[in-house]
């Protein structure tokens, strides 16, 4: 696998199924254990059904703040991006979540923004 086989796209209503399994279906994913704790220790077992999550994803644009991690045009994880307080301050926290630990360990990301940090998003723009 070249850092080339890995993109940033877009959400596709075929990654609706992929997301609902990783954020609603599975019980205790291994991705939380590398979560701040606070995000779910106090959130119970989601029971919201794929049925629902995809009506709810139907009713609500995409996210300019939220990228779908694409291996081969599958959905293996996302990047999303929350600004920082002050608000303009120019701090922004970016997530990146690979969701299945067989995709783990691999470098995708140091190679696929070239061993050094990304170059910086563009302020108040959707991401591209």
């Amino acid at each position: 696998m070249s850092p080339s086989d890995l993109r940033l796209r877009g959400r596709q209503p075929d990654d609706l199924a992929v997301l609902w399994r990783w954020m609603h279906a599975e019980q205790a994913p291994a991705w939380q254990q590398w979560d701040a704790p606070y995000f779910h220790a106090a959130r119970p077992p989601s029971d919201l059904s794929l049925t629902a999550f995809v009506a709810r994803a139907e009713d609500q644009p995409p996210s300019p703040h939220l990228r779908i991690l694409d291996l081969h045009g599958q959905c293996v994880g996302q990047v999303s991006r929350s600004e920082e307080a002050p608000a303009g301050g120019g701090w922004w926290d970016l997530g990146v979540l690979i969701f299945d630990p067989a995709h783990w360990g691999g470098g995708w990301a140091p190679r696929r923004c070239g061993c050094g940090p990304p170059p910086p998003l563009p302020r108040r723009t959707p991401m591209s």
